[in-house]
């Protein structure tokens, strides 16, 4: 199982890094290739035995290729897909603000570690 990235709810505590990335836009970087995505925090069930956490998604942004060459760009409303994956407690430590991030108008950058493509 990839520890940072599932097709799966992970339920992590709310801490207030987890709780801060609610609504960030990322790029995340994965080998060679990258792409936008904005995250949601999504609370529990309260009747679930997941109560009290939450579940970290990243939603893909579905960005024209050609838009990304020319840098920043505001996002539309309603652009988010139903493309989602979720993140493990491993993912959190490697965001982080870059230029490169900014460029493409996102918040944060999130790169991939090479094992675990």
């Amino acid at each position: 199982m990839n520890p940072y990235l599932s097709p799966t709810e992970i339920w992590v505590e709310p801490t207030p890094l987890v709780v801060n990335l609610h609504n960030k836009v990322v790029l995340i970087l994965v080998g060679e290739s990258m792409r936008r995505a904005r995250i949601a925090v999504t609370q529990a069930d309260p009747q679930s035995p997941a109560v009290r956490k939450v579940a970290v998604a990243e939603c893909h942004l579905g960005d024209d290729q050609a838009e990304w060459a020319s840098g920043p760009m505001i996002l539309p409303a309603g652009t988010i897909s139903d493309s989602k994956l979720y993140l493990g407690e491993a993912a959190f430590s490697l965001f982080c603000a870059t230029d490169l991030a900014r460029r493409y108008g996102c918040d944060l950058q999130f790169t991939m570690p090479s094992t675990a493509e």
